[in-house]
């Protein structure tokens, strides 16, 4: 594979950016990849060695902002060079200018960026604005603007610790986020110039001295002044110590100066900055390693410090958890008073256990692990890239925004709401996977869906389980977005089965139909029982006696052949049948004030035996006739006794 790197800093520069990059380089060539990395040209007086896989540009230095150089964002010439060069992809490992550079690159030449974010830009907004409000808190705004606009626009992000990837995904990061922790070369730790160590401790004066190590950028973020500040009280209590300082950044001269105004010149020595072949020498100068920064993405210059047998004391930060075990490899303070006490008893003990404990410890963070995790970023992207889909238009289309997504000859318009459009930042020429895709086609067929409910819903009251499977018949949708329709709407209280329960109740009731009809209407359509039982207790059982009242009302009113008794089966009949409960037909039937007039009961019976006999005379004589009509009538509710007189009294008519 041919891997451009873009980086802002580079070797001569010493830090952790630059550490980082470097292994990755030497693991991906060990590997066989070829590596191409493009770089500012160092001050002038900093010797580099000619090496044609290293491109330079000119940059302009930061040292008052951020200690780095930072070049401008194009140069064609040096593109050609890189069009030549032919990477498979882009890595870029800077937001600035070389960094940007990285990402045009990219564009211009259609091939996949990854992005490592190595630095916490919100730790560096006091180099602009010195902390002073509001300018301050605008400036963490923009950056975090930044931020999300630098990883939106790239195939994929690496960060080093999860406490990074927690404080992008804060910010708004929706990208998915690789966590890779940059790994050391760790065999050229384990050895060292011993002559030369000795040396470096004669020059800077720490021989049979108990040396207190920081080696990395000397800027404000690191935090340096609360190390440098507790030197007097650490010196009265044991005037062996010593602090040696390696390394060069805007806060030199400050820091120099604080160990002046300290009268700490004979126990601080500043080393300045140091070219990497002979780091390890100055690792096995000291003693303990110590740290108070809080800006630390995974401090890899503790993990080299371990890999040289050097203990750890640094100020705690979630960052470390992976690096530092407590009582272990070192130690973790929170307070200047803290670390004072815990240098005073690290420089009274052996420190043998420590310095075992952090060589062994460190091995976890070899460079091979660190080359794994970066290769299978570089090939999900490549694959991610190759299969994914670029933006080719975007229309308003009334108040949705029609966008247009090219894959080869694939093409797929969809419609998007603004926030999506912004959420996905999409504009031309964007590149999106297929899970995004996926996520804006639900999201339109779950719109489209919704609509769908809301007209059917204007036109009849449906409970949850018949609207969704109204809407299951339209075919063109699966189960989920079904179901995330039937939420939403849920959550805008347009379906309420509980709402449609009541409603329910009450049209059953106007209808004429009692309770029991509505609960089974209702279990038919799955709504819980329990939903369905509370809301039918709420109802006073007054109401439904009430509407059974009418109907024995109308029932009896209109009577106008039956017997007494063949009406009150026929109205507990039809109480039963439209669904009311026998308690209520009970009740009803034992306070309605039934009045039937003996002589319009006769009338009836006369009418009604007469019509049985003149069914039945051609089919049956004599006694075999009255038989029948008596036992016809009796089972029409009428008396036995009625039944005699009233047929005596038509045979009379017929004998005469």
């Amino acid at each position: 594979m041919r891997i451009a790197i873009f980086t802002d800093t580079y070797y001569p520069d010493i830090n952790g950016v630059v550490s980082s990059i470097g292994i990755l380089r030497n693991e991906l060539m060990k590997h066989g990849h070829q590596v191409l990395i493009i770089t500012t040209i160092p001050p002038l007086g900093v010797h580099i060695e000619d090496d044609p896989f290293i491109i330079r540009m000119n940059g302009i230095s930061l040292k008052s902002i951020y200690g780095y150089r930072m070049a401008g964002i194009y140069n064609n010439k040096i593109f050609k060079k890189i069009k030549e060069f032919n990477p498979n992809i882009i890595h870029t490992q800077t937001e600035y200018g070389v960094g940007l550079f990285g990402r045009l690159c990219g564009y211009k030449l259609n091939i996949p960026t990854v992005y490592t974010f190595h630095t916490n830009l919100y730790d560096y907004t006091y180099y602009v604005t010195k902390g002073i409000e509001p300018f301050d808190s605008i400036a963490k705004k923009i950056v975090k603007k930044l931020m999300k606009t630098y990883t939106t626009h790239t195939t994929s992000l690496i960060v080093p610790s999860a406490k990074t990837a927690s404080m992008m995904k804060s910010i708004g990061i929706k990208k998915e986020i690789n966590i890779v922790p940059t790994g050391l070369e760790l065999e050229r730790f384990k050895i060292y110039n011993k002559e030369h160590t000795n040396q470096i401790k004669e020059e800077y004066g720490l021989t049979n001295h108990f040396n207190l190590i920081s080696l990395g950028r000397l800027a404000e973020e690191k935090s340096l002044d609360l190390i440098i500040n507790a030197m007097p009280e650490i010196i009265q209590r044991n005037p062996n110590i010593r602090l040696f300082i390696i390394g060069d950044g805007p806060a030199k001269n400050t820091l120099m100066q604080l160990t002046h105004d300290l009268k700490m010149d004979d126990y601080i020595r500043f080393a300045g900055c140091q070219s990497a072949d002979v780091i390890p020498d100055f690792y096995y100068s000291g003693d303990l390693f110590v740290s108070a920064s809080l800006t630390e993405t995974q401090g890899l210059t503790f993990i080299e410090a371990m890999a040289s047998s050097l203990p750890v004391l640094a100020r705690y930060d979630s960052n470390l958890d992976p690096v530092i075990v407590e009582g272990g490899n070192g130690h973790f303070f929170y307070t200047q008073e803290e670390y004072i006490k815990k240098v005073i008893e690290l420089s009274h003990k052996d420190l043998t256990p420590y310095k075992e404990y952090a060589a062994k410890h460190a091995q976890q963070f070899d460079s091979h692990t660190f080359y794994k995790g970066v290769m299978h970023v570089y090939n999900s992207s490549i694959d991610h890239f190759e299969n994914c889909f670029v933006v080719s238009s975007i229309k308003p289309h009334e108040k949705l925004v029609s966008v247009e997504f090219v894959s080869g000859k694939r093409k797929i318009a969809l419609e998007c709401t603004i926030e999506d459009v912004e959420t996905f930042h999409l504009a031309i020429q964007t590149r999106v996977n297929q899970e995004v895709i996926d996520i804006l086609k639900e999201k339109q067929n779950i719109r489209h869906l919704y609509f769908k409910a809301v007209k059917l819903l204007s036109y009849h009251d449906y409970c949850f389980h018949d609207l969704k499977k109204r809407l299951e018949t339209y075919g063109d949708y699966n189960e989920i977005e079904i179901m995330k329709c039937m939420a939403l709407l849920t959550d805008r209280h347009l379906i309420d089965d509980r709402k449609y329960v009541r409603s329910h109740i009450d049209a059953t009731l106007k209808k004429g139909k009692g309770l029991k009809r509505a609960l089974i209407d209702l279990k038919n359509k799955d709504i819980p029982e329990h939903l369905i039982e509370e809301e039918i207790e709420k109802f006073d059982e007054s109401e439904e006696i009430e509407y059974a009242f009418n109907i024995v009302d109308q029932l009896y009113s209109n009577n106008r052949k039956l017997s007494p008794q063949g009406l009150i089966q026929k109205i507990k009949r039809t109480l039963y049948n439209k669904g009311y409960s026998e308690n209520t037909i009970l009740s009803v039937m034992n306070s309605y004030d039934f009045e039937f007039s003996h002589e319009r009961t006769l009338s009836l019976l006369k009418q009604e035996c007469e019509k049985t006999y003149k069914r039945y005379q051609n089919k049956y004589h004599d006694q075999e006739l009255k038989m029948r009509i008596s036992r016809f009538l009796k089972q029409k509710g009428y008396d036995y006794e009625d039944i005699l007189i009233v047929m005596d009294e038509i045979w009379s008519e017929l004998n005469d």
